[in-house]
């Protein structure tokens, strides 16, 4: 089939490099002035790899595991200030995950900020993501600027003491 020969407006010319596809904008990187290790827990790999690609290039440091359990172990032997977590998984969902890394950062006396990922939406779901212990809920597909404005305003808290029981 042939392609219609339309008139193309210059002025609305999009960059469709590379870099400008893929890439966040300046724009859009967070203002922490110290690089904070996030961990990525998501077991759909495509997911974690764009989620891990893309706040690697806004300056954080990341980790990525594709299960609770691999989240769990990561965590005993490395530092990492903040989670990204998928609330479902198959073996062990991200509501446990979440509060069994909690404990694991209480028992190293070490403050961790998790926040959940999904796709799904119900009436209870912040709720559940609250008690288990996360921050917030960023929803697929994601609104990359806010979910940025989010990582950056729950980093900028200050509050380093890790989080009592049942928080």
């Amino acid at each position: 089939m042939a392609q219609p020969n339309l008139p193309r407006d210059s002025s609305a010319e999009v960059d469709r490099s590379h870099a400008a596809i893929h890439e966040p904008r300046k724009a859009e990187m967070p203002s922490a002035t110290s690089p904070k290790t996030i961990l990525v827990v998501d077991d759909q790999p495509i997911v974690g790899v764009t989620v891990a690609f893309y706040l690697e290039k806004c300056g954080y440091r990341i980790h990525r595991v594709e299960s609770g359990d691999a989240a769990i172990d990561l965590l005993s032997r490395e530092p990492v200030d903040g989670v990204l977590l998928d609330v479902q998984m198959p073996k062990m969902n991200g509501f446990e995950t979440c509060v069994r890394l909690h404990e694991a950062a209480r028992a190293a006396n070490r403050c961790l900020k998790i926040w959940f990922m999904t796709g799904i939406n119900y009436r209870e779901l912040l709720d559940d993501c609250s008690k288990a212990g996360g921050l917030g809920v960023f929803h697929k597909p994601f609104d990359w600027p806010q979910l940025l404005a989010d990582l950056d305003h729950g980093f900028g808290t200050g509050d380093n003491r890790p989080p009592a029981p049942g928080q």
